[in-house]
């Protein structure tokens, strides 16, 4: 009985690392998803910004000012998804706190930046901007947050630099 306890006791730690490795992958693909999409946001609001040089919103047109509305809200609805993988992380973080402090470490230096760069809220302020034809402004503030999400993207990627075994 004893032998088959400490099997299933090392069978549940295995299938415990290798559903944290599925979550890490998980979070290395989401992260990479929104990086990507808010890469493709900031270009077409580079394009908007081409469109409309010179031209006020009261200028635009109401397709033109349709346009804006709709590429302000998929930058919202994409702040949106950045906080749902951040508060999954965060459930992560706190499971590994105490078996595995190294990626919980990971882990919090991720969410630190997102959460010392405000980016899920730079990123609504990006989509408000848009919204109000202030494209250069909302232009910077998506350069920025992309540049974050690598940042973010790179630690995780290299988490088994900062692993001891």
């Amino acid at each position: 009985m004893q032998g088959q306890e400490s099997v299933i006791r090392k069978l549940e730690e295995l299938l415990g690392e290798v559903s944290e490795q599925e979550d890490y992958q998980r979070f290395i693909h989401d992260i990479r998803r929104v990086a990507s999409l808010q890469d493709q946001y900031r270009e077409q609001t580079q394009q908007l910004q081409v469109d409309r040089l010179g031209r006020t919103a009261d200028q635009l047109t109401d397709e033109e000012k349709a346009q804006q509305q709709r590429a302000g809200e998929r930058q919202t609805e994409l702040a949106r998804q950045l906080e749902d993988v951040l508060n999954r992380m965060l459930l992560m973080r706190e499971r590994l706190q105490e078996g595995d402090p190294i990626s919980a470490g990971v882990l919090s230096q991720v969410i630190a930046i997102a959460q010392q760069q405000a980016l899920s809220g730079q990123m609504r302020e990006s989509g408000r901007d848009i919204e109000r034809n202030r494209l250069g402004h909302a232009l910077r503030v998506q350069l920025e947050v992309h540049e974050d999400l690598v940042s973010m993207l790179s630690i995780l990627s290299n988490r088994h630099e900062y692993r001891l075994d």
